[in-house]
């Protein structure tokens, strides 16, 4: 504790030089002594206090990040980033108290706080629930529901429900969900050939809902069939600017409404943390007028993965993952393939290259340093296109980078990632809850 205290001082110090404006020398003392009083009432084992101390260090840093972030005329500078990064450096170092199990571990109903970190969002904070349905027998795999709801410091927020539901002996699959969200985002063009200083700021508030029943065919593979709906409104964007030059397809706002089929081959001991196992998943949505869908395309998507032991008895994982994605017809320019986020890619702003289709390849190790820590490398490739013809090895974008890994529920093996990604003239930090593939 004394290290972070240290580093608390010394981050107070590096704030003085750069802000005349705004002394974040408070923020800083304030985050350190909730990660101190945390880490006090954890020893305790108090768990409901240290939960209250977490919410308190957020809040006090939200607060001191929307001071700063105001008196700076919202430019993002060398004073938000240094205390926007000792609040994460703070919070993450205290995360197994809250994380701490007791007799609440094998509840249905749990509760968990919602904080992440990736360059199209900023801070994201939040919270939800998780619902857990008893097993009917040891060889079905735990079904699950959840419910969550978060606000990002660039003006974002979002309300998800989902459900994964195992029957009796894994005869049929139900994936659900639903969302609702408003959701600003930078456009920068169509295509690979973009220029990376030119961008705009586009808003729109979206809802989506599917759902997805699966027939066990054999074991582990399923065929599945269903439905899906969205509406993107509230469409605003810059006049004059990239967007109304290039006038792509649903401009001005869409919905598409559609079936949806599915082929799924997974063997994985777990669908949150997996360490062996293979998941090839195939799915086709169908948007056509007949079905209610305002522009007619289609699209395609393939994810496969791999995961595997690097040695028989091994704590360490290798996982592997080729994913496409791939649309024909009149396609709405939201609904393009977007390359980038916090789950492939990382490192590139989600969206920022655009187009048809996309393929990406990546593969990560794990190693599990002991119980509660552990860290990952990642290296991978990705391109856009217009067209299948149009894939070449002088569009192959690079991605590679490192993180750290924080047990958040050691029982169902999931973890709190911070990871940092590198590309192309361009490198991201990401904090987020479960792998990312």
């Amino acid at each position: 504790m004394s290290i972070l205290l240290g580093l608390a001082r010394t981050f107070s110090r590096f704030d003085e030089n750069y802000s005349k404006e705004a002394n974040t020398s408070i923020s800083a003392n304030l985050c350190a002594l909730c990660g101190y009083c945390l880490r006090q009432r954890a020893l305790r084992n108090t768990r409901k206090v240290a939960k209250r101390i977490y919410v308190l260090a957020i809040v006090v840093g939200y607060y001191q990040i929307k001071r700063i972030s105001y008196l700076s005329h919202m430019r993002v500078g060398r004073v938000w980033q240094n205390d926007w990064m000792l609040m994460v450096l703070l919070m993450v170092c205290s995360w197994p108290a809250v994380a701490q199990r007791d007799s609440t571990e094998n509840k249905r109903f749990t509760w968990f706080p919602i904080l992440g970190v990736t360059p199209e969002t900023s801070l994201i904070i939040g919270g939800g629930t998780f619902v857990r349905f008893n097993r009917s027998d040891s060889l079905t795999r735990l079904s699950f529901a959840n419910a969550n709801a978060s606000v990002t410091l660039n003006k974002q927020w979002q309300v998800n429900l989902g459900l994964n539901y195992f029957t009796t002996g894994e005869k049929y699959y139900l994936q659900a969900g639903l969302s609702y969200n408003d959701f600003p985002l930078y456009f920068y063009g169509i295509g690979n050939d973009i220029n990376i200083d030119e961008r705009e700021l586009f808003s729109s508030n979206t809802f989506r809902f599917q759902f997805l029943l699966y027939k066990t065919i054999t074991k582990k593979l399923f065929l599945g069939a269903g439905y899906r709906y969205g509406n993107v409104h509230r469409l605003n964007f810059q006049q004059n600017g990239i967007l109304e030059s290039l006038a792509p397809t649903g401009l001005n706002g869409n919905y598409y409404s559609g079936a949806q089929l599915a082929l799924l081959w997974d063997n994985r001991d777990s669908q949150l943390t997996p360490t062996r196992g293979y998941f090839i998943n195939a799915t086709g949505f169908i948007h056509q007028t007949f079905l209610g869908s305002e522009f007619s395309f289609n699209n395609y998507q393939l994810d496969a993965r791999y995961y595997f032991k690097p040695a028989r008895k091994s704590k360490n994982v290798v996982a592997l993952q080729v994913h496409g994605n791939f649309n024909n017809g009149d396609v709405p320019f939201t609904e393009l393939a977007m390359l980038g986020g916090d789950n492939t890619m990382r490192g590139y702003y989600l969206g920022k290259y655009r187009d048809n289709h996309y393929i990406t390849t990546q593969a990560e190790y794990r190693w599990a340093y002991n119980r509660w820590l552990g860290f990952v490398a990642f290296i991978g490739v990705g391109s856009v296109a217009p067209n299948l013809g149009a894939f070449t090895a002088v569009n192959l974008l690079p991605n590679y980078g490192a993180g750290v890994r924080f047990k958040d529920i050691p029982s169902e093996n999931v973890n709190l990632r911070l990871d940092y990604g590198f590309g192309r003239d361009t490198g991201n930090f990401y904090l987020a809850i479960s792998e990312a593939f």
